[in-house]
């Protein structure tokens, strides 16, 4: 259930920092507190869906649960996430019994393509962090403000 609730939050992470949008701007909207840069066709205003293009997509890289009662592509939870945030997400779930082994070389030589990645281990000595593969999403809180928000609410 952990390893869930990791996974949700990462996706919510990710799914916030999508909603900010790259590219050319429209203008300026009223986030909160901040004036944001907007596209014409991708403002996110703290609302589903985070965006109003059609077609977009996450790709997940993640162990299936060791539990035979749970599916995290599936779970009701997660589908609603994803369903309110308008996108689809292409799932690519490796049993977690072989994870370590099928993702560490992939992540090692860089050859990943997911936006969002469960690690294999704890990563104690940051190898993975250190290796440049992956964004440190705290420096995009300031364009979260809700989940910043809802972060500074629970720590």
């Amino acid at each position: 259930m952990k390893r869930l609730l990791v996974l949700l939050t990462a996706l919510c992470m990710i799914l916030a920092l999508a909603a900010c949008g790259k590219g050319s701007t429209a203008g300026t909207a009223t986030q909160g507190n901040k004036s944001v840069q907007t596209e014409d066709d991708d403002y996110y205003d703290g609302k589903p869906p985070i965006t109003r293009k059609p077609g977009q997509s996450l790709k997940i890289l993640a162990r299936t649960s060791n539990y035979t009662n749970v599916d995290i592509a599936n779970a009701e939870i997660v589908k609603k996430v994803i369903e309110n945030a308008g996108i689809t997400v292409n799932w690519q779930l490796v049993d977690h019994g072989n994870y370590s082994d099928a993702v560490t070389p992939m992540l090692s030589s860089g050859n990943v393509d997911a936006d969002i990645i469960q690690i294999p281990d704890k990563d104690q000595n940051q190898t993975y962090i250190k290796s440049g593969l992956f964004v440190p999403l705290d420096e995009y809180f300031d364009y979260m403000p809700n989940f910043k928000a809802w972060l500074e609410k629970i720590l």
